[in-house]
């Protein structure tokens, strides 16, 4: 157990900001009599530097007004910025040097895909990341097959700025709070990872990824009606 409290220690690790409260709705959520089998485990890793980033991130996002088929000149000036940080951008921006030299050639950059990811993941990993704290994220394969992809609990905690800023734009304030579901992912898959977390991003709240096949639930669709029902 943690010093002082009753989150285990492991629990720590992975959500280093996991609240008494947060830690008890995961519990609950987890241990609930009509809860789906669990197959997988995770945390979240996130710091409070991340959280920190996360709203820089997002007020960015908020000054952003350029929408169109070409990226901005402020952010033509960052993508240039990467060639020097990660070999991705170094391969793809060959003999490109300035910003109206990306504008010109915008169309003709090959973008990444999944399998450039498969066979050649380090070229897309930043030189100067902190290896201390990556994580290894592994999909189940929904638009292609499965994959292991390096990320980061920054990357991570940026993400749901995505979401935040759709919810703005439709005028919702959601109540992220700690003693409940925050967001649940329903999916529909003959396979997939199952399981429950919570995210520091949104308050500590609850977060379960659920699959509607009736083989992963111990009480058959009946039980996943009640789970969701509840949650």
């Amino acid at each position: 157990m943690g010093k002082g409290s009753n989150i285990p220690t492991q629990w720590r690790e992975r959500s280093p900001l996991l609240s008494e409260q947060s830690y008890q709705t995961w519990k609950a959520i987890r241990e609930d009599a009509n809860a789906p089998r669990w197959n997988y485990t995770v945390g979240d890793k996130v710091a409070q530097q991340d959280l920190e980033k996360a709203k820089v991130f997002f007020a960015k996002m908020k000054q952003q007004h350029h929408f169109g088929p070409q990226p901005s000149p402020e952010l033509c000036a960052k993508i240039l910025s990467q060639k020097d940080h990660c070999w991705s951008f170094e391969e793809r921006l060959q003999n490109i040097d300035s910003v109206d030299e990306l504008l010109l050639h915008w169309g003709k950059i090959k973008t990444v895909d999944r399998e450039d990811l498969v066979t050649d993941m380090v070229k897309h990993v930043p030189h100067d990341i902190d290896f201390e704290r990556a994580v290894v994220y592994d999909t189940s394969g929904t638009t292609g097959h499965p994959l292991e992809i390096f990320h980061h609990p920054e990357a991570l905690a940026q993400n749901h700025m995505f979401v935040d800023m759709v919810f703005e734009k439709l005028d919702i304030v959601p109540d992220w709070s700690a003693d409940g579901m925050g967001c649940l992912n329903i999916c529909a898959q003959q396979s997939t990872y199952v399981f429950c977390n919570t995210f520091s991003v949104w308050n500590g709240s609850g977060f379960a990824k659920i699959n509607l096949q009736e083989s992963d639930w111990a009480n058959g669709i009946a039980g996943a009606r009640d789970f969701c029902q509840r949650w």
